[in-house]
């Protein structure tokens, strides 16, 4: 027993065999005369790629069916999610800006070792993406094997289950640590259900100012970065994009609602140290001018989408200041 062979997610051998292929689910599906529900699913439980074989997970897609079709998480309850907590209680700035963006659905660049072990993870934290790729939270669209044994890989979240716990987990944190309180995530929630944009610029305001006082006040891409993480809770709402293009460059972070019922939301970010409260007022001002004088509305105008709050955050240090206009 001295001449084993390890195979992992990233390796072809056996890859079929951990979990449901398309052919499988389709069978499953038209047997239960479900095939209408073929691209739901797909998006909620696919998206696992073992070797060069893309998988479902075999446990939700059951759960799927046996609800009558109901998408939700339900990996999420077969176990504790401790690594996510892990991960977020050690991560590094570099590492927040990733997994933000990763719940954005945008795919990043890490290193993958396969043989690194769980108790790395406090010495070396950029160890995090090997730990979510083979627990499940990760999959590889491209892979380059590296001199050491290790590969370079273009990762991103598999699909909307796995999302849906990221978001659930980032929350669940920001209360641990008390960065946010359970009536700020509810404010927001509401005011996105009522469509009330006083009521949602209130619950910004307040998660910032918490945010700031409980951490260090750091770069643009920190406050971002926060921003990323409170708005990443909206998502059954809104797309979230950051840092695309639209009009004449590019904005900081967009809120395109899902259901035209709902407000568009654009934010522009501003930084700078050592600001009285007037000139981080003026620097608020400048953000919100930004947004309209580089026409970052036109995207979602295109789409149809004439309610739009616009709003100009300018921070410095652990201060804050909020303008904002309608549209």
């Amino acid at each position: 027993m001295n001449n084993l062979v390890v195979n992992s997610v990233l390796d072809n051998a056996y890859s079929n065999f951990f979990g449901f292929t398309y052919s499988e689910v389709y069978e499953m599906l038209e047997y239960y005369n479900m095939t209408d529900k073929e691209k739901e699913l797909k998006e909620w439980y696919d998206g696992y790629i073992f070797g060069n074989e893309e998988i479902y997970n075999p446990w939700s897609v059951i759960s799927y069916i046996a609800k009558g079709c109901i998408p939700q998480a339900y990996w999420v309850n077969t176990g504790k999610n401790e690594i996510l907590g892990d991960v977020l209680s050690i991560a590094t700035e570099d590492i927040t800006q990733k997994l933000y963006a990763l719940l954005q659905g945008e795919c990043v660049i890490a290193r993958i070792d396969q043989n690194v072990v769980y108790k790395s993870l406090s010495e070396e934290p950029e160890n995090i993406y090997s730990l979510l790729l083979v627990t499940g939270y990760l999959k590889v669209l491209k892979k380059e094997l590296q001199a050491d044994g290790s590969y370079l890989c273009e990762v991103s979240i598999p699909n909307k289950e796995i999302a849906a716990v990221y978001k659930n987990e980032i929350l669940s944190h920001l209360l641990q640590i008390g960065a946010i309180k359970r009536t700020t995530a509810n404010k927001i929630a509401e005011s996105i259900y009522a469509n009330d944009l006083g009521k949602m610029q209130d619950a910004i305001t307040e998660y910032i100012d918490k945010t700031i006082s409980f951490y260090d006040a750091g770069t643009e891409g920190f406050y971002h970065g926060l921003l990323l993480g409170l708005v990443s809770l909206t998502d059954t709402q809104y797309k979230i994009k950051s840092n695309r293009e639209s009009g004449d460059g590019r904005y900081d972070i967009s809120l395109i609602p899902r259901n035209k019922k709902y407000s568009g939301i654009i934010i522009e970010l501003k930084s700078k140290g050592g600001l009285n409260e007037a000139e981080l007022e003026k620097l608020s001002e400048t953000a919100l001018e930004q947004i309209n004088s580089n026409r970052y509305s036109t995207e979602m105008e295109k789409d149809g989408i004439t309610n739009i709050l616009k709003m100009g955050i300018a921070f410095s240090g652990k201060k804050m200041e909020i303008k904002t206009q309608t549209f």
